[in-house]
């Protein structure tokens, strides 16, 4: 996924994410936005790399949010088909324009 297009997926997924009342932040690379609702946490990746994929989905993620360690769910929005994950959500073009249309 180049520049654009990430930039484009991750102002899309902030949207998303808004619409849902999380508080989304972005947060540095290799990871694109973090988002907090009351006790859920998520971090999103948006990319195409199936290496970079692996090594977030294989990663535990803690988040400090008012003096509290929160445990992070992991949401990553790719492009590429074949990308299987074990302890992240997927989503492809189809869940990513489903879940637009209901933002």
């Amino acid at each position: 996924m180049d520049s654009d297009m990430r930039q484009r997926a991750r102002n899309a997924m902030k949207i998303i994410l808004e619409a849902a009342r999380f508080e989304v932040e972005e947060v540095d690379d290799p990871l694109d936005l973090s988002a907090v609702r009351d006790s859920d946490c998520l971090l999103i990746l948006c990319s195409n790399d199936a290496e970079a994929i692996a090594t977030f989905d294989a990663t535990n993620y803690n988040l400090m949010v008012d003096d509290q360690e929160m445990s992070c769910k992991k949401l990553i929005f790719t492009l590429e088909d074949g990308i299987e994950v074990e302890k992240s959500i997927l989503w492809g073009v189809k869940d990513f324009v489903r879940y637009a249309g209901e933002a």
